[in-house]
């Protein structure tokens, strides 16, 4: 039931329980369904609250509650920590060993540094946001050697590595509820206020152009591409559009416009712009491919909240923080199951090569390319039979004919 709930922590503990002597075949199967994620680690707190990557995609800043954990990402080593009294948000201080954390309902930004003394660049960024009365954050974004603050005064300030002290500057409209997504690789943020719709800011100081709201109602959430001109909108009416901005002055239409479920609290975008994962308030976790039919699966998620998504390795991986105060790295799927909106697939712990169903439908066999294999009951979604590990060669065992 764990597992079916998507709360990997809690299933781990429980197989954790198992005497050894209990182990059989159904403990293995399940316990290879944990192994999808290469790399879970306790952030040593009740949640995570929000989570960063520094511009090499090899550091992961993880604030919890008290405290913002600096964690190799490949093999989860801390690397450092610094106290957080209330902390929002976090994001890497570009090409230093800082973090950028922004605290309490004022939305103060604090330069922290965590590998010992702080850098000139680090002190740089702390000097520039006292002499330009830097206060307020109401949102905060970081990518690819940038990070972008939205003030609540109506400010959108970025800063690049290497000039951390001369940070470029647009003007947009005041108030809170304040949405900021950095996209494209060349300073340009997609902008929003609760009172003022959707903008494009940049790349250039004066550039600023409106994009249409999807289903002409609020946007609660924005994701921007970290390579590519695009730009993805989550509105109140559940209606995501997917934007690719040309430069021009001219307001561009939607590319794709599409409904998902309702209760999302976080969406991201893949680097490349092919892919989104949305997560939702009840605990479910999806990624979508942005093709010309519109498909999902789910992705495994930590516990009945997660709050933080995101795209390490070019997008080959996911990581993924929750309520129950770990994270997790994980595989991206390679593939997307099922037709035309929402899969539901049945489980799998590597990417499936062979797959047959039985002549009633009652039962899939999955083989996958680890050389692993699998029976499963398909109206309860539970293995009947499994093999976990690879067999000689690293070839599959499966067939596309059922065999009586």
């Amino acid at each position: 039931q764990a597992l079916r709930s998507q709360k990997v922590s809690l299933a781990g503990r429980y197989l954790d329980d198992v005497p050894e002597s209990s182990r059989d075949w159904i403990w293995s199967t399940l316990s290879a369904r944990l192994s999808l994620s290469r790399l879970v680690v306790d952030a040593g707190a009740p949640s995570v609250v929000d989570a960063a990557l520094d511009a090499s995609e090899t550091r992961v800043a993880v604030l919890r509650e008290g405290s913002v954990r600096v964690h190799a990402l490949e093999d989860g080593a801390l690397l450092g920590e610094v106290p957080s009294t209330d902390g929002r948000q976090v994001a890497f201080v570009p090409g230093e060993d800082a973090v950028l954390v922004v605290e309490g309902d004022a939305g103060e930004p604090r330069v922290a540094p965590f590998g010992g003394d702080a850098s000139v660049g680090a002190v740089a960024l702390a000097d520039a946001l006292v002499e330009r009365g830097i206060t307020g954050v109401d949102d905060l974004d970081a990518s690819g050697g940038r990070a972008a603050l939205a003030l609540i005064d109506g400010r959108v300030l970025v800063f690049e590595e290497g000039d951390l002290d001369a940070p470029r500057e647009y003007d947009s409209a005041p108030g809170r509820g304040q949405i900021v997504a950095l996209f494209g690789g060349d300073g340009r943020v997609a902008h929003a206020v609760a009172s003022d719709g959707v903008w494009i800011l940049g790349p250039t100081p004066s550039r600023r152009v409106q994009l249409p709201t999807p289903g002409s109602s609020r946007v609660i959430a924005l994701s921007g591409a970290r390579d590519e001109p695009v730009v993805l909108a989550l509105s109140e009416a559940a209606r995501v559009a997917r934007f690719i901005d040309d430069g021009g002055d001219e307001s561009p239409a939607p590319e794709q416009q599409f409904g998902v479920e309702t209760g999302i609290r976080r969406v991201v975008l893949s680097p490349d712009g092919q892919r989104f994962v949305l997560a939702t308030r009840i605990g479910r976790t999806r990624m979508w491919s942005l093709g010309r039919s519109m498909t999902a699966s789910q992705v495994p998620s930590m516990s009945s909240l997660p709050t933080v998504l995101l795209w390490p390795n070019g997008g080959e991986e996911t990581v993924l923080g929750g309520g129950d105060g770990a994270w997790r790295a994980s595989p991206a799927p390679k593939y997307v199951q099922g037709g035309l909106g929402v899969s539901r697939s049945v489980g799998h712990y590597g990417h499936t090569r062979a797959f047959a169903l039985d002549p009633t439908g009652a039962w899939a066999a999955v083989g996958e390319e680890t050389g692993g294999w699998s029976v499963w009951d398909m109206e309860r979604r539970l293995p009947v039979a499994a093999r976990v590990g690879a067999q000689e060669g690293g070839r599959v065992f499966g067939t596309e004919q059922w065999l009586e």
